[in-house]
């Protein structure tokens, strides 16, 4: 009687964690379904593009994890579980617009900004503030110069957006401190961001990135292509679908051998 009520328990307890597991691994599977090739489909953005209306919608938008990136989708943005990651700053949807390349780093409060190169080529430091509240966009376009929005295109994602991506992986912060960096001239092939003189990222570090028609250090730019925060990387540890699979694999197999070993 005793025993029987043991496995009774067991066999109990065993359904519950595979349907837990179960749950959870399906709605992994339906997560991928809606990503192409692992990333995170991006949505379509208004065009920032001057001379062009704002009710328009880009086709075109900056992907930042790409080859050598390991990241997937996230709650908010592609979480990569690289503290240290290879980015590479591409076009979505065929893109074909050329210009200056941009990547922002902003690092939760209390983190510290790195050194680095793109393709052998060091980048150039072009702002370095504080980013605490309002639209990201405006937010450059005050601190970048000779930076400019086309008419009513400064609506692009809030603080709260980013501070949504930041605590996908734990992190809870009130200000980023942001650093703009020009990565030079983009002809449409991709550009490989590496970085040097840091051992890794802080927890929670988002990058974004963003194209201007021409490189605001010699004149007048506007912004034609940005990163939608589905496309934005955020550093962070997240558990894959594969590890609770395993996990799940685990408890049924030792479940398995405890009731084999029971006596009758």
């Amino acid at each position: 009687m005793k025993h029987a009520r043991a496995r009774r328990w067991l066999g109990i307890g065993l359904g519950c964690c595979l349907l837990l597991f179960g749950g959870t691994s399906a709605k992994a599977a339906a997560t991928q379904t809606a990503t192409t090739n692992g990333y995170a489909t991006p949505p379509l953005t208004t065009n920032l593009d001057s001379g062009t209306s704002t009710t328009l919608v880009d086709p075109a938008d900056v992907r930042l994890c790409g080859s050598g990136c390991n990241g997937i989708s996230g709650t908010t943005t592609i979480i990569t579980s690289d503290m240290l990651p290879t980015l590479s700053f591409q076009l979505t949807s065929g893109g074909t617009d050329t210009g200056e390349a941009y990547l922002a780093i902003l690092v939760p409060a209390g983190g510290s900004l790195p050194a680095f190169t793109v393709n052998g080529n060091g980048a150039v430091g072009t702002a370095s503030s504080s980013f605490t509240s309002g639209a990201f966009t405006d937010f450059l376009a005050a601190n970048v110069g000779n930076l400019s929005l086309a008419s009513g295109a400064g609506g692009n994602e809030d603080f709260s957006a980013f501070a949504t991506a930041a605590a996908q992986v734990g992190v809870s912060t009130s200000a980023f401190a942001v650093s703009v960096y020009d990565l030079g001239a983009f002809t449409g092939t991709p550009l490989t961001i590496t970085f040097n003189n840091i051992a890794s990222f802080p927890q929670g570090t988002i990058f974004w990135g963003f194209l201007t028609n021409q490189s605001c250090s010699t004149g007048p730019c506007v912004m034609t292509d940005t990163t939608p925060l589905s496309e934005a990387v955020t550093v962070g540890v997240a558990p894959e679908p594969g590890t609770l699979a395993l996990v799940g694999t685990g408890l049924l197999l030792l479940g398995l051998t405890l009731r084999r070993r029971l006596p009758e």
